[in-house]
């Protein structure tokens, strides 16, 4: 069974998981901390930019972290700590017979 959840730590997947019953096989990062930030930097220029300004500073901000922010999670998601930050994680995890 694969279960995605958001802002859970592995700690937090295993402690819920295990307590119900299950067998906590692995747990990892599926959407990276690279993709929170420019998601959460997106709605900050969408939300507080003045009007004129607002779909220019939007589009400049999604070239820009498309090209260069994204993609750090590449080097970020394998990392331990990248749960941290991280959009969404998940745990595979198998039921006893």
């Amino acid at each position: 069974m694969l279960f995605r959840s958001q802002n859970f730590t592995h700690l937090g997947h295993k402690r819920l998981f295990e307590r119900a019953g299950f067998t906590v096989e692995e747990c990892g990062v599926c959407v990276g901390p690279a993709w929170a930030v420019a998601t959460v930097v997106a709605a900050f220029v969408f939300q507080y930019t003045p009007r004129l300004l607002h779909w220019p500073a939007r589009a400049a901000w999604y070239v820009f972290s498309n090209l260069f922010v994204r993609p750090l999670d590449r080097w970020l998601t394998p990392r331990p700590d990248a749960y941290v930050v991280a959009s969404t994680t998940y745990v595979l995890l198998s039921k006893p017979a």
